[in-house]
C-alpha cells in the first residue's frame, strides 16, 4: 500500500493555509518596514506649530484662575514651551508657564492665576518660544 497525503497539505507535511497566512504575513511586515523606513528617510515632518487658547476662567477667592490649552499642530515635539498670559494695555502683568513638552499633534494645559477678576477678552496669550527635544 502506498502512502498518501491528506488533502490540503504542503510537501513537509504543513496545511496550505499556514503556508498562505505565513506569506501573506511575511509581505505585510516587509512592505511595513519598507514604508517607515522610507517615511524616516525622506519624509517631510514639519516644525512644531504651537497655538494657545483660552479654555476657561474659573473664580477664585484670591483671584481668577485663566485654564489655557497648547495644542501642537506639527509633525515635531517641542520643549521648555514658554506661555506667556497679560491683560491687555498693561504689560506689567504679564505671567510665564513654561511646559516641559508638547509632543507632535498633542495638547497640554496649565493655568495662570491672577490675584484679581479678569475677561478672557482683557487678555492676551501667546507663546513665547521652545527648543527642539
Amino acid at each position: 500500500m502506498g502512502k498518501t497525503k491528506p488533502a490540503g497539505r504542503a510537501g513537509n507535511g504543513r496545511p496550505l493555509i499556514e503556508w498562505v497566512f505565513g506569506g501573506v504575513s511575511a509581505a505585510v511586515v516587509a512592505a511595513l518596514i519598507l514604508f517607515l523606513g522610507y517615511q524616516a528617510l525622506f519624509g517631510d515632518a514639519r516644525p512644531a506649530d504651537l497655538m494657545v487658547t483660552i479654555e476657561r476662567i474659573d473664580g477664585l477667592e484670591s483671584g481668577a484662575a485663566v485654564v489655557v490649552a497648547v495644542e501642537n499642530r506639527g509633525d515635531r515635539a517641542a520643549s521648555a514651551v514658554a506661555v506667556y498670559a497679560s491683560e491687555r494695555g498693561d504689560g506689567a502683568s504679564r505671567q510665564r508657564i513654561e511646559f516641559d513638552y508638547v509632543a507632535a499633534h498633542g495638547v497640554r494645559r496649565g493655568a495662570f492665576i491672577f490675584s484679581e477678576p479678569v475677561e478672557a477678552a482683557d487678555l492676551l496669550v501667546e507663546v513665547g518660544g521652545y527648543t527642539e527635544p
